[in-house]
């Protein structure tokens, strides 16, 4: 399970301030009420960005870890939420998705570079129909106008925040797993 880290930092601050291992859990989102003997239970690393690491805990009653996921990571996806936006932002630039997967992925055969970027513009267009339909009052098309509306580098970690209450109903990337419905082991 994942829940929120919110964090004003770069993946580089992450690092630097160490923030991973000062990051604390409130309270257990399985059993809210406690009692459950939550523990801190290490970290993970994640593959993208390299060195970074992914606090946890251990709920004991619930039989479940629960990791707290910095909000410019996407969940379960590599790389940062600006690296996905950076990347379907400069397909917008490509007259064909052809000319945007040579330009953008050349160090592999065309099929796995149009496959790479394709699952980024799908994750991504899933994201904001989804954020359209929450946010109903903003007028927008694509990141683009996202980024000049909200004022912000990256519309994807904004919308993580202002989407806050509903992470749990939000499609990957800006969505995060979901807990169990009822309590794990009472």
């Amino acid at each position: 399970m994942q829940v929120r880290y919110k964090v004003d930092a770069s993946v580089s601050e992450y690092n630097d301030q160490n923030l991973c291992e000062k990051a604390e859990l409130e309270q257990c989102p399985i059993h809210p009420d406690g009692g459950c003997g939550i523990r801190k239970h290490g970290s993970y690393k994640r593959v993208l960005p390299a060195t970074f690491r992914i606090p946890r805990w251990y709920c004991h009653k619930g039989h479940a870890t629960i990791s707290k996921l910095p909000d410019f990571l996407p969940s379960r996806f590599p790389g940062t939420l600006k690296d996905v936006e950076d990347v379907v932002v400069e397909i917008q630039k490509h007259p064909t998705l052809v000319s945007a997967a040579d330009h953008i992925r050349p160090d592999i055969g065309l099929q796995g570079a149009l496959r790479w970027i394709n699952r980024r513009i799908s994750y991504v267009s899933t994201a904001l129909r989804a954020s359209a339909g929450l946010l109903p009052e903003v007028g927008f098309k694509n990141l683009g106008q996202l980024q000049k509306i909200f004022g912000v580098d990256s519309v994807l970690s904004h919308l993580r925040e202002i989407l806050k209450e509903h992470l749990y109903a939000l499609p990957r990337i800006i969505g995060l797993i979901p807990p169990p419905l009822t309590p794990v082991g009472g």
